[in-house]
């Protein structure tokens, strides 16, 4: 494509009046240094040598930094976990065998944490061990024939569950059993 003399000094006019301007004229010069790389600009090519180093320590910078957060993450779990464990030691005397139950427990059922699955696994452990309580489900362990008091239709037992029934007999059952 050939230019005549005046194309070419009105194009030269809006040359010049684009690199006077300091808003257009680095972005005009960064197009000239796409168009033509080899070309030595050096308003752009310290731009460019700044910014690739300033890039680079950045990285550098964020991947320490990123490092650090996350050490800082892990000892504040350690610690937490540890906190944990004391207090499920001294509140309910575990061991460390019973501690790591508790813990397999939360493993097994996401979502749940140290005191649901401590109070779960002592409830069980309890339940689980003989007691000298009598076998009737009803208050103060009635041990009279309360079955037989059950089958009955107008039975005293039935009309007023809530006033019989055992609070420590109805956890366990729910405990065991599901509501």
């Amino acid at each position: 494509m050939s230019y005549s003399d005046q194309e070419l000094q009105g194009l030269a006019n809006t040359y010049e009046k684009m690199m006077s301007n300091e808003k257009i004229r680095p972005q005009l010069l960064k197009l000239i240094k796409e168009q033509f790389p080899e070309r030595q600009i050096p308003e752009v090519d310290a731009r460019n040598a700044l910014d690739n180093r300033l890039t680079e320590e950045l990285k550098g910078r964020d991947e320490k930094l990123e490092k650090l957060e996350k050490e800082l993450l892990e000892e504040r779990l350690h610690r937490q976990i540890d906190s944990q464990r004391s207090l499920l030691k001294s509140q309910y005397g575990f061991s460390d065998e019973d501690i790591t139950a508790v813990e397999k427990l939360m493993v097994d059922n996401p979502g749940i944490n140290y005191e649901f699955a401590a109070k779960h696994f002592d409830s069980t452990r309890k339940a689980l061990r003989p007691s000298n309580r009598s076998t009737s489900p009803l208050r103060g362990g009635d041990t009279s024939n309360w079955r037989d008091e059950l089958r009955k239709k107008d039975s005293e037992i039935k009309k007023n569950f809530d006033q019989w029934q055992d609070p420590v007999f109805t956890a366990a059952y729910k405990e065991a059993f599901g509501s």
